[in-house]
């Protein structure tokens, strides 16, 4: 035992020289960890909270030695998805460890109580201050105005007074229509028509180039709260061939901006449109002259308005 122990030190201290500081931290508590769990004098629960360990500081140790390469590479943020994707089951992995564990490491350090127990019993306090603070920064955060009904399960419950600013304070967007909207489609279509609506990517507005994204844009809220498929989805590059979804974006960018009847007719056919939403955010990134088509299609038989609301037209494509 003496001497696994000085290998994960030297280990440790490596890793420190190759400045990979919290590899280094977890090192020396995974080996241990591992030496427990296949010494086999645990009991079966025992073991079960070790394997929990082992995978969770192994998956954090093996996040700041190696990544997983994609659009990102290069910039800033390259480990970003790595750390983000792979880190959050790791903290789970160790949680449910430290459950089971610290009420039998609690037991059984009598010895040495009052010389850990104090200093674990307040960073156990501290961690609860974030239950009635941290909670209420963040609804004031994002609610700083009015805010939903307190007590509900539906997650859309914030649409109904919630708003926000985009792509900057000249341009306020009002969730309570489209809220409206995505209820009816809910309600009243049932199978996975295509519903088109704009698609994430680069625009311009006021003259402004904008990136148009599901984050901070609010993009692609109808096929995200109603399950519909649209033209294509956000990050969508990140998983398909990035020639074939630059492909599809650029239809759906031109099914809105075009103002010809006959070539929305034909991307209507390609992209197999069923629905067409047109709310704030479609009014927001193409001119009225493009989105006035549509209105003139309804008025020829083309397509029917099946619903509207102040902020938003929702129009069924005729076969």
């Amino acid at each position: 035992m003496v001497a696994a122990i000085l290998v994960l030190l030297g280990l440790a201290l490596t890793l420190v020289m190759l400045n990979r500081l919290t590899a280094a931290l977890v090192v020396v508590p995974l080996g241990l960890a591992l030496l427990l769990l296949i010494g086999g004098r645990t009991s079966l629960q025992d073991a079960f909270a070790l394997l929990l360990v082992v995978l969770g500081l192994g998956i954090l140790g093996g996040i700041e030695l190696i990544y997983l390469r994609d659009f990102l590479d290069g910039g800033d943020w390259s480990r970003m998805n790595t750390v983000f994707k792979f880190g959050m089951p790791a903290w789970l992995l160790l949680g449910l460890a430290s459950s089971v564990m610290l009420p039998r490491v609690w037991r059984a350090a009598s010895r040495w109580a009052m010389l850990w127990r104090l200093p674990a019993a307040a960073v156990l306090v501290a961690g609860l201050f974030f239950l009635p603070f941290g909670i209420t920064a963040r609804v004031a955060d994002r609610f700083p105005n009015a805010r939903p009904g307190f007590g509900t399960l539906d997650g859309t419950a914030y649409m109904t007074v919630g708003q926000y600013e985009w792509p900057d304070e000249k341009h306020t967007i009002l969730l309570s229509y489209d809220d409206q909207a995505v209820h009816w489609l809910l309600d009243h279509v049932n199978g996975t028509p295509v519903v088109a609506e704009a698609p994430d990517g680069d625009y311009s507005v006021d003259g402004t180039l904008v990136g148009y994204d599901y984050y901070r844009a609010g993009g692609l809220r109808v096929a995200s709260l109603t399950g519909l498929p649209t033209f294509v989805g956000q990050h969508q590059d990140e998983q398909r061939p990035g020639d074939q979804v630059a492909e599809r974006t650029a239809l759906g960018q031109e099914f809105f901006e075009t103002t010809e009847v006959g070539r929305t007719r034909e991307l209507i056919a390609t992209l197999h449109v069923d629905y067409i939403y047109v709310g704030a955010l479609e009014k927001l990134l193409f001119a009225p002259a493009s989105l006035a088509k549509f209105s003139g299609m309804a008025q020829s038989g083309q397509l029917d308005i099946v619903y509207e609301n102040p902020g938003v037209t929702i129009y069924k494509v005729n076969r």
